[in-house]
């Protein structure tokens, strides 16, 4: 048994292993770092909504009509400076933000408008009491994908709302 034709062909056999390797691994990454930002997105997005839901709270519409509702102007300014303030804490540095307010409830079609916002997907948002919604797209650039994408930015996207809770 002689092995005279087989030489050299562990060489290209290991370089295109190799070559699989690396490329499974930037995948890899670039896969985690995703879910990452979407993880940061979402928290940001969730403080933001409950921070302005808080400062929107007008408890003197509770006192006058028995209902507490939102003040639109306060509770979307709060929410826009708290993602102001944390997106850059949080390595969200190429970002778009939407905060819509429901003063007494209610639904708006077509928001979030991406479907992969929300964690349950579409883009009808409900809430049956007094809240804020914000929606962040945040766009990232591959780390290593970016060799097969032309380093476009991949756009991630996340949701969150925040209700005041109503005595029945």
């Amino acid at each position: 048994m002689s092995l005279r034709g087989e030489r050299g062909q562990v060489v290209p056999a290991a370089l295109a292993l190799v070559m699989l390797v690396i490329a499974v691994a930037g995948v890899l990454v670039d896969a985690l770092h995703l879910v990452s930002v979407r993880h940061r997105a979402y928290r940001v997005a969730a403080d933001a909504a409950l921070q302005g839901a808080r400062a929107g709270a007008d408890y003197g519409a509770y006192l006058t009509g028995g209902a507490i509702r939102l003040n639109p102007t306060t509770a979307r300014d709060r929410a826009l400076d708290v993602v102001a303030r944390e997106a850059p804490l949080w390595g969200l540095d190429d970002y778009t933000v939407d905060v819509v307010v429901l003063p007494d409830g209610g639904t708006v079609v077509g928001f979030p408008p991406h479907p992969n916002a929300q964690q349950v997907g579409g883009t009808t948002w409900t809430a049956d009491a007094p809240a804020v919604g914000v929606y962040l797209e945040v766009r990232v650039t591959p780390l290593l994908l970016g060799w097969f994408n032309g380093n476009a930015p991949i756009t991630v996207h996340a949701f969150a709302g925040a209700q005041l809770e109503q005595e029945e």
